[in-house]
């Protein structure tokens, strides 16, 4: 029975949620030590709390040295910030681990301090270096994602063992897609971060243009984050569209969103992101809507077209001016939509390349390669 130490949180974090299940659900194979303290800190300043929290980062770290000791492989969940320096103790002492890169910790915070969060903890390339450096394997979600971080990080530091295994999520109900159906007013849906790499600019322009084309459509978008909701409203304001247009605060897929977008969207919305990252990677909301058979307009990303995404599954904006945002929206709103035919492609490709089981088998095969 080989004894798995899982470094992270799971709290909030699905991708990790699914690891802890794999290896839970195989305990007959494996022995599974988690130590997640994210949310055991105490908040304030006082003495007492931070006297409180350096006791329990002296218990953590001592937890965590004995779990290295007796375990076989280190497993560091996505997003992980917290005591990277196990990573280097466990190289130290000649354990296999594995490190689920997901995202760059280093523009994470550079994407915090655009919108404000200077409070935020900050973070160097150095901290996703170590990371490179110091793992048996890592794990990233695409080829597209591999060479667009190593070159951002350091071209020179390239772990040999790189293992791809795609963003996840649950394979979701239908959407009812009503105004394909009835030639009604179309719900158009955005749901994400109103940052840099989604483009909110560039999207809303791009239906400012298209209301000019028609008005049979309303647009509903999604932010909770309350701040970044009411800089949404702030933008939506100054476009002083003629049409519909809502701005939520408070719709997650863990309270109604999800229902919401099934019973009402027609159309999603992707990234228009001018940015080099939003070119390459593949986002969360790509994935929500390909398992909700919405179908999507969104810029072309490599990690779109990796996945052959680009092929009759998402519509794609020639470029990011408002004019061929709005062109490839009024398009798809004058097909003549094939919906059961389209939401039986998506999820064709959906349980190919995104499903839970699609997970466990990339799970079983990295283990097996690398660590048998």
């Amino acid at each position: 029975m080989k004894r798995i130490f899982l470094v992270g949180d799971i709290i909030g974090s699905y991708r990790s949620q699914l690891i802890l299940n794999y290896f839970s659900n195989r305990n007959y194979e494996y022995s599974v030590t988690l130590l997640p303290v994210n949310y055991y800190f105490f908040s304030g300043s006082s003495f007492i709390s931070k006297f409180l929290n350096f006791f329990i980062y002296l218990l953590y770290s001592l937890l965590a040295i004995l779990a290295i000791l007796r375990c076989d492989i280190l497993f560091y969940l996505p997003m992980n910030t917290r005591f990277l320096w196990t990573l280097k103790l466990a190289n130290f002492f000649g354990k296999k681990t594995i490190f689920d890169f997901y995202n760059s910790r280093y523009l994470v915070s550079i994407e915090n301090i655009k919108l404000g969060k200077n409070s935020e903890k900050k973070y160097t390339k150095k901290f996703d270096q170590y990371s490179l450096k110091y793992s048996t394997a890592v794990i990233f979600l695409s080829e597209s994602e591999v060479s667009f971080y190593q070159e951002l990080l350091d071209p020179k530091l390239k772990n040999k063992n790189v293992n791809i295994i795609p963003l996840k999520g649950p394979l979701r109900k239908k959407a009812k897609l009503k105004a394909f159906k009835n030639k009604s007013i179309y719900n158009i849906c955005w749901w994400g971060k109103a940052s840099q790499l989604h483009g909110i600019e560039n999207l809303l322009l791009g239906l400012k243009d298209l209301q000019g084309i028609r008005k049979d459509f309303k647009l509903n978008l999604f932010e909770n984050n309350k701040s970044r909701a009411n800089y949404l409203k702030k933008l939506v304001s100054e476009c002083n569209f003629d049409i519909e247009v809502n701005v939520y605060d408070n719709l997650t897929f863990s309270n109604g969103l999800e229902s919401y977008l099934i019973n009402n969207c027609d159309i999603s919305l992707g990234s228009f992101g001018d940015t080099l990252m939003a070119k390459t990677v593949l986002l969360n909301k790509v994935v929500d809507t390909i398992s909700l058979g919405i179908p999507m307009v969104t810029q072309k990303s490599n990690a779109i077209v990796e996945f052959g995404l680009d092929r009759n599954l998402l519509y794609l904006s020639e470029n990011l001016n408002s004019d061929s945002i709005a062109t490839t929206i009024n398009i798809l709103m004058n097909t003549e939509f094939d919906i059961q035919g389209y939401q039986k492609m998506t999820e064709l490709k959906f349980k190919k390349l995104f499903s839970i089981s699609s997970f466990e088998k990339s799970i079983e095969k990295l283990l097996l390669n690398n660590f048998s």
